[in-house]
């Protein structure tokens, strides 16, 4: 695999997302893809991008699943991270120095990401939301703004969906290179 690198705290963003179901264990990593990274559980799913030059290198010829620890995400979130490299098997964190935070291992998981752009709802800002939500996707979605907030409660959440079946678009303030999608429940 080629060596992909990723901003720190928008990966931990979308890494709160991955499942931890069994069955469906190509789900339980991110899909990074050149400078894209998407997880889903089935019932949430994070999209971000990253626009550095660090991630312009990313290998856009083949997805790479990605799997990523809690231990990996607490260490993303940390003031200090900059940025995730995954090289030969390795998912190390990096502060703004290139001095090493936190290294595990990390090898690609074989399987086929959905796909994810089918689900995609209308980002229409005239868009009203209808869906019904549980509480923990709802706390997830507020622990992806805090992190990309740089741990204020600062950042607003906006939802937007056609109606009460539909998937719900995610805006995290103003920013334009992350968002969730939100799978309502059936009341």
């Amino acid at each position: 695999m080629n060596t992909i690198k990723y901003n720190a705290s928008t990966l931990a963003a979308v890494a709160l997302a991955i499942s931890t179901e069994e069955t469906r264990y190509y789900l339980n990593g991110v899909m990074l893809n050149g400078i894209t990274a998407v997880a889903t559980d089935g019932h949430l799913m994070t999209v971000a991008v990253d626009d550095s030059e660090r991630a312009k290198d990313n290998p856009t010829d083949a997805p790479a699943i990605m799997p990523i620890s809690k231990k990996a995400i607490t260490a993303m979130k940390g003031k200090k991270a900059e940025y995730v490299e995954f090289k030969d098997g390795t998912l190390t964190v990096w502060d703004e120095f290139d001095n090493k935070l936190y290294m595990e291992p990390s090898e690609a998981i074989d399987g086929t990401f959905p796909d994810w752009e089918r689900v995609m709802p209308s980002t229409d800002d005239s868009q009203v939301s209808h869906g019904a939500f549980g509480a923990d996707l709802l706390i997830t979605v507020a622990n992806g703004a805090k992190i990309l907030g740089n741990g204020s409660g600062a950042l607003a959440v906006q939802l937007r969906g056609e109606d009460a079946t539909s998937p719900h678009y995610v805006k995290y303030g103003d920013l334009e290179n992350v968002y969730s999608v939100l799978m309502p429940r059936r009341v």
